[in-house]
């Protein structure tokens, strides 16, 4: 007696579940404007949510490209020799905070902005033969924060001529990695 209680219950369940869906579709016909209404208002949150993801998303991206480039240029003396620049990249190399020194000549520097300009590259031909540019030493920092305080210190060692970071973007990035953390929405 109690399999066919079972059987019969598990029957029960079907037709009910069977006149619940008629009676859905019946009524998702009656109520039309209802419907359209609900269907709308669902489908406006999941697009505003989707939106929203991606903004954040690419927001993410973006700061994480930032403070992954976030650089110091350490422009070194023309009068310095290669001795010199040995000793002022080890002092760099000890500084607080810097991640890492990158050195690069001012021939390299030349071809970078002759690459730069492309077709137009063609007026400046004439810097091959006497490069005004010096050598340069390029550094990271650890923290995109400390960028202005590894300026600050540099600027003051022997052979370096000029200290280069763009302080107003910096400082607009800086921002900008620092509101949306500071907010929760990162």
């Amino acid at each position: 007696m109690s399999e066919t209680n079972r059987e019969g219950n598990t029957a029960m369940k079907l037709r009910t579940l069977a006149r619940h869906a008629r009676e859905s579709v019946k009524n998702l016909g009656r109520n039309g404007w209802m419907t359209f209404a609900s269907i709308s208002a669902v489908t406006v949150a999941l697009v505003l949510v989707g939106l929203f993801l991606t903004v954040m998303f690419n927001l993410n991206k973006i700061a994480g490209d930032i403070e992954n480039n976030v650089e110091v240029r350490v422009y070194v003396d023309q009068s310095a020799n290669k001795a010199q620049q040995q000793q002022l990249k080890n002092q760099l190399e000890k500084v607080h905070n810097v991640r890492s020194v990158t050195f690069q000549s001012k021939e390299k520097g030349l071809n970078n902005l002759l690459h730069s300009l492309g077709n137009d590259s063609s007026a400046f031909d004439n810097l091959k033969k006497e490069n005004p540019l010096p050598n340069v030493f390029i550094l990271k920092t650890s923290q995109p924060k400390e960028t202005l305080q590894v300026a600050k210190e540099v600027k003051n060692y022997p052979h370096v001529s000029t200290v280069r970071l763009e302080k107003g973007q910096l400082k607009s990035c800086l921002n900008l990695l620092i509101s949306p953390e500071t907010s929760g929405l990162c």
